[in-house]
């Protein structure tokens, strides 16, 4: 066997879940972070608490 035949085929860039461009800045994001959209949850949801309880 060759050595090229055991090497896994390369792989394909998805595209990004997120990107923003401003100029020459840019952020991009392939995936939302775990523990921030349970910190924008807890957020949302003690908002939406506090606004009902008014």
């Amino acid at each position: 066997m060759s050595r090229s035949s055991l090497q896994p085929p390369p792989r394909t860039r998805q595209a990004a879940y997120f990107e923003l461009r401003v100029g020459g800045f840019r952020i991009t994001a392939d995936h939302i972070p775990a523990r921030f959209l349970a910190m924008t949850s807890s957020a949302t949801s003690g908002l939406v608490a506090w606004w009902l309880s008014r």
